[in-house]
């Protein structure tokens, strides 16, 4: 069932945030996905994930389990990095 009203007054601001990034994605995909192709714009999404998983770990926002960064951890998200470099530039 949908919630109540009195339960959607009731949600943390950042709550809201969902949908406005949601509708900024679907936004910018449809603008930018056939200026650079399928490949590179989920290769470049998954990059932003990762780094921004980093950050929300690291400081233990939105209710995560702190989680520090480490070499190891920015190692991983390099070679996500570097995938997306790859796959940009493989086509030019």
């Amino acid at each position: 069932p949908l919630p109540k009203a009195s339960a959607l007054a009731q949600a943390p601001w950042w709550a809201w945030l969902g949908g406005l990034f949601g509708a900024l994605y679907i936004w910018t995909s449809i603008i930018v996905g056939p200026r650079i192709g399928a490949a590179a714009l989920l290769a470049l999404v998954v990059a932003g994930q990762m780094t921004g998983s980093l950050v929300l770990d690291h400081y233990a926002l939105l209710g995560m389990p702190h989680n520090p960064i480490s070499v190891w951890r920015i190692v991983g998200v390099g070679l996500v990095v570097a995938g997306v470099i790859v796959t940009v530039t493989a086509g030019k």
